[in-house]
């Protein structure tokens, strides 16, 4: 393959529901540790929503109250996720993968991503996950996290690095954690489900079939 594909993944390849996947973990992980544990995550996944957790501050947060997750709360939140999800807008992914190496790149967790995708049959044809790699006690429950995404930039840093393999690397991403990693992309593409434009230099779509297509024309 001579060209890299990076996705990420809260916000893209799935829409908010209304939580994205790392807040939702938060707000599972928390129900058996406490009322006051509770409220604080609470208030930290509002604060998050409102778009006012820096990347740092919000991993930060995510560490404290996350800390406890199994795979069953997981697979809870891969049950949240999905729901207004359809098989349909994960198929056209195959025919990308038989053209470029297809990657997910987020500052959000691999586990989620990995089982989502599975769940919809797709996950194979993702080569690698790049983000929170969950680090779990021999009881199964998290309590840590290494990544390759600590900051913003980081996600740019990880496409420059991989993409010195490809004649082409594209990326697209949902928000302002997306702009050095689509700035470092030869194409770029914003998916913005509510069709509201966030960067005006790069093209927009509001699904990710439409996303696809449009990857495809650019193959």
């Amino acid at each position: 393959m001579d060209t890299l594909i990076a996705f990420d993944f809260d916000g893209t390849l799935y829409p908010f529901a209304p939580y994205d996947s790392e807040e939702l973990l938060m707000l599972l992980a928390s129900r058996s540790r406490g009322e006051l544990i509770r409220a604080r995550a609470k208030r930290a996944v509002a604060k998050d929503m409102a778009g006012k957790s820096s990347l740092e501050v919000f991993d930060r947060d995510y560490l404290r109250y996350a800390k406890g997750a199994t795979m069953q709360t997981i697979r809870e939140v891969v049950d949240f996720i999905s729901r207004p999800c359809q098989a349909e807008w994960y198929a056209p992914l195959k025919e990308l993968s038989a053209k470029a190496d297809l990657i997910v790149l987020s500052a959000g967790t691999t586990e989620i991503a990995r089982m989502f995708l599975q769940r919809f049959g797709v996950e194979n044809l993702f080569t690698g996950f790049y983000g929170k790699h969950l680090i779990f006690s021999p009881e199964g429950k998290m309590t840590g996290y290494t990544s390759e995404v600590p900051t913003t930039r980081a996600k740019a840093e990880v496409l420059h690095g991989l993409g010195s393999r490809y004649q082409r690397v594209f990326a697209t991403g949902d928000g302002l954690t997306d702009r050095f990693m689509l700035a470092e992309a030869d194409v770029g593409i914003q998916l913005r489900y509510n069709g509201k434009r966030l960067f005006d230099e790069y093209p927009m779509t509001r699904s990710l079939p439409e996303t696809v297509a449009l990857m495809l024309t650019r193959l």
